[in-house]
């Protein structure tokens, strides 16, 4: 009797542990849903890194032209400053012409007064 439960527990075990293999076909199986799962991602993956480097792409030609319109701004900026020196030069400018014909009204009128006065002392004087 020991014998046949020697016999017994050696089929049992050998039962147990072939059926616990498993078959390259199963084991394809399970593992065909991860495959493309794995796949999938991956694909997925390729396409984000092709976005990313056209986003850095763009960054960069981005950040170029930012630069230039910094340049052009920075010149432009030189320009305005340029030009408010010449217009406050010009205002100064107008300013001393506006004064100098007001003065040259002044001294025309005063001429025109000496002008007059020298007529009457002449002819006061021719009269006596």
């Amino acid at each position: 009797m020991k014998r046949f439960f020697k016999v017994g527990a050696a089929i049992g075990v050998s039962a147990l542990i072939l059926t616990g293999c498993a078959t390259k076909d199963y084991v394809d199986e399970q593992l065909a849903p991860v495959k493309e799962k794995v796949s999938s991602l991956e694909d997925r993956l390729n396409s984000l890194e092709s976005q990313i480097n056209a986003l850095k792409n763009k960054v960069d030609v981005n950040a170029k032209e930012i630069e230039a319109i910094k340049r052009e701004h920075a010149d432009i900026k030189a320009q305005l400053e340029k030009l408010d020196r010449i217009d406050d030069k010009a205002t100064d400018a107008y300013n001393k012409a506006v004064a100098n014909e007001q003065a040259i009204r002044d001294l025309e009128e005063k001429l025109k007064r000496q002008s007059v006065n020298l007529e009457r002392v002449l002819k006061k004087g021719i009269r006596k």
